[in-house]
């Protein structure tokens, strides 16, 4: 089994300092991928942060993917794209206009559709309970797993996700952790990635 991936999902609402700041730390300490979630924002706003969290994470050979905002994608020919569910279903040939597609998903059922729509990969949770999503039920570990199992795309998990938890995902058969909260508060960026990364990874 190869190393699991640490994925940052951004909110700047959240953040311990200026977003961009942020996002140049994560893309210094060789995250292996960013996804740009600022749902909150306008499409204007939205278009001209992209473009910065874009131009930063090319500097440092880091992964951007745009979210949400498809037509802000589109507009700058970005090829990399995470959607909701609600938009696959919308735009069942959202795949068509870009070259790694991935989606959120909270069942086995939308997993299969996923791959069906040809997806790239699934984010999947709640797994732990989360303060993004605080009326949603955390799913646990167990079911995880039976998603693990029986998935023919690559698998995330994401929610509650931290340093301090992040080992229980070592025997689990996906492919990387996306984290929101704890990457946008933690007072050392790569030193928390250190941890991180020996936790979710010790025989790497």
């Amino acid at each position: 089994m190869s190393a699991k991936k640490l994925i940052a999902i951004s909110d700047s609402t959240a953040c311990a300092e200026s977003i961009l700041d942020r996002i140049a730390k994560l893309a210094r300490a060789k995250i292996d991928m960013i996804i740009l979630r600022e749902k909150h924002l306008s499409e204007a706003l939205y278009y001209d942060l992209a473009k910065e969290a874009i131009r930063i994470c090319n500097t440092h050979h880091c992964l951007c993917v745009l979210h949400h905002f498809k037509e802000v994608a589109l507009r700058l020919d970005y090829p990399f794209f995470h959607a909701c569910f609600a938009d696959l279903q919308e735009d069942r040939e959202l795949k068509k206009h870009f070259q790694i597609l991935g989606v959120s998903v909270h069942s086995q059922a939308q997993i299969n559709e996923a791959c069906k729509l040809q997806c790239d990969y699934v984010m999947i949770g709640h797994i732990f309970e989360s303060s993004c999503k605080p009326s949603l039920r955390s799913r646990g570990l167990d079911f995880l797993r039976d998603c693990a199992k029986n998935s023919a795309i690559p698998l995330y998990a994401v929610g509650g996700i931290n340093a301090e938890n992040i080992a229980t995902f070592q025997d689990i058969d996906i492919v990387g952790v996306c984290m929101r909260s704890s990457l946008m508060q933690c007072q050392n960026v790569e030193s928390y990635l250190v941890a991180c990364a020996m936790n979710l990874n010790p025989s790497f």
